[in-house]
């Protein structure tokens, strides 16, 4: 009997540092405004499930973050968008979670287009 009660109590331990290792901690949501310096699309037409975007913040620093199929992206004035539909110079805020992959876009906002030529075609909304 004390034999099976020390297994049990061993077993419990076991398990509870098994169920404890599996677990992450969640990453909190971070937030960059800034301008599109450089974008890979995601293209699953071609088999390209994963893309980047380098957004150039108000200090000069681009970092490059993930996009993914779970990734919005949307235009504050017309609605939801493709990760294709932006471009280099177009003003948006990306909401991002850092993971162990990199910095993972959650959300992209386009909040200002630019043409061809550079000049932006839309009021900045939300900044």
């Amino acid at each position: 009997m004390k034999r099976a009660a020390v297994l049990v109590l061993a077993m419990t331990l076991v398990a509870s540092f098994g169920f404890a290792e599996g677990q992450t901690a969640a990453k909190a949501q971070e937030e960059i405004v800034g301008t599109v310096d450089s974008i890979n699309p995601i293209d699953p037409a071609r088999g390209n499930d994963e893309g980047s975007i380098f957004v150039r913040d108000s200090s000069g620093k681009a970092p490059s973050f993930i996009i993914n199929p779970a990734t919005i992206v949307t235009d504050a004035s017309s609605g939801k968008i493709e990760s294709a539909d932006l471009s280099d110079g177009d003003a948006v805020k990306v909401s991002y979670t850092t993971t162990d992959a990199g910095k993972v876009a959650n959300t992209i906002l386009r909040t200002a287009k630019t043409d061809k030529k550079g000049v932006q075609l839309l009021d900045k909304i939300g900044l």
